[in-house]
């Protein structure tokens, strides 16, 4: 019986309803209506002109203000993706100057230090050229002498 409750209790947790929004714009005098459940938009454009008292009597409705809907439609929203702001320009124009004049130093030095590499390289390929090679001379192996002992005979 708990385990039946509390099941029901948690499948009636995960079918809550979207919440609703309502909210008005007025652009060159036309007000339009949204109301908005989940990813979708009702959009209603009213009329300029409150409806009568004999209107809202006949529409069964209670006292109040009340206006005529013009145009109605339905608009589902996208998902919007997270936006990237892009980051400001905080630096200025002497900061740029100042990073420039740092690259250029770097690259001076990345040119020297690539020219040293070059002038070793060739001193070591001079002096590979200059010693003859020879040939390898096999190493002399330490032989085991056998001592000879003078034997007595019998």
């Amino acid at each position: 019986m708990r385990y039946a409750i509390v099941l029901l209790w948690f499948l009636a947790g995960c079918t809550t309803q979207p919440v609703a929004t309502t909210y008005w714009t007025q652009k060159s005098g036309v007000v339009v209506v949204h109301h908005v459940v989940g990813k979708t938009d009702s959009v209603e454009k009213l009329t300029q002109k409150q409806l009568s008292d004999d209107e809202v009597k006949s529409a069964g409705l209670a006292k109040g203000k009340y206006f005529k809907v013009v145009d109605a439609q339905e608009q589902v929203t996208p998902a919007t993706p997270a936006k990237v702001e892009p980051k400001g320009n905080t630096q200025s124009a002497a900061s740029d100057a100042k990073i420039a004049e740092k690259i250029e130093d770097l690259r001076h030095e990345v040119q020297a230090v690539s020219a040293e590499n070059q002038r070793l390289q060739k001193e070591i390929n001079a002096a590979a050229a200059q010693q003859p090679v020879q040939p390898a001379q096999p190493t002399p192996t330490p032989q085991t002498a056998i001592a000879e002992t003078p034997r007595e005979s019998q």
